[in-house]
């Protein structure tokens, strides 16, 4: 699921090519912002919710050193919202099935 850039840069040296290889690792913060709207959709089922915002969360904190800062940040701030929203439906639900209301 995530994507992993490898950029190939060549210097042209006296005996022939030397080739040097970079990693930008722009898929973490992609799968954060994902997870991030998936997060905001999937809290009316805390069963769901919780998992899906706390790794697109962890994405999101590894993802900010990446070239999509601002992705990553995104997907942080949505995975935020869908925890917190996530956390006050199951909290809500426990009340509700420990009075007997539900």
């Amino acid at each position: 699921m995530l994507v992993l850039l490898i950029y190939v840069k060549r210097y042209k040296l006296k005996g022939g090519y030397k080739m040097e290889v970079t990693e930008r690792h722009s898929g973490k913060a992609v799968a954060s912002m994902v997870l991030g709207i998936i997060g905001l959709i999937a809290w009316f089922i805390p069963l769901f919710g919780m998992p899906i915002t706390i790794v697109g969360l962890v994405l999101g904190i590894k993802g900010k050193s990446s070239s999509k800062k601002g992705m990553a940040i995104a997907g942080i701030v949505m995975c935020i919202i869908g925890l917190v929203a996530t956390l006050i439906n199951a909290s809500i639900g426990a009340y509700l099935g420990a009075t007997g209301q539900l």
